[in-house]
């Protein structure tokens, strides 16, 4: 029976990962009447999909980049720096995930890349919140064996 107890055992905590779905849900605010607040993290999702549609459009051949298996690992959580609340923030964080690539012919490949980003809010032509990634902003590709592995060596 103790090993039942083991199994069971509610007192267990889950293991922490920083492993974060790559997934953005906009909310709305029903008291406020608007968008909600983004957080940090999708912040930075947002910042680097817009970073992967930038180095998509620049590709000589046209390739087209997006984050694959809906996985990416934070490796430097965003931080943000000091400003008054309510204010535009600058914001840092460093992460890996795995991209597909769709080449013209109609081919996938995939890559594996470690990033490191800085992004800023700001606030669009229609006055709604936003982001937009600054300088400065890298892209490397690395191993596909690191991504995922949780050990946040280079």
């Amino acid at each position: 029976m103790q090993l039942r107890r083991e199994l069971f055992s509610a007192t267990r905590k889950a293991p922490t990962s920083n492993m974060i779905p790559a997934t953005v849900r906009h909310r709305i605010d029903k008291k406020a009447e608007q968008l909600a607040t983004l957080t940090s993290e999708e912040k930075m999702l947002c910042a680097l999909r817009k970073a992967l549609t930038k180095m998509s459009d620049a590709h000589p051949d046209k390739c087209r980049y997006y984050i694959q298996e809906n996985k990416v690992q934070v490796l430097t959580a965003p931080s943000a720096s000091e400003g008054k609340p309510g204010q535009a923030r600058t914001y840092s964080a460093k992460g890996r995930c795995k991209l597909g690539v769709c080449h013209p012919g109609g081919h996938v490949s995939t890559m594996a890349i470690e990033f490191t980003i800085s992004f800023r809010d700001v606030t669009d032509d229609r006055g709604l919140a936003d982001v937009e990634f600054i300088d400065p902003t890298t892209i490397d590709e690395i191993d596909r064996a690191l991504v995922g592995t949780g050990t946040g060596q280079a």
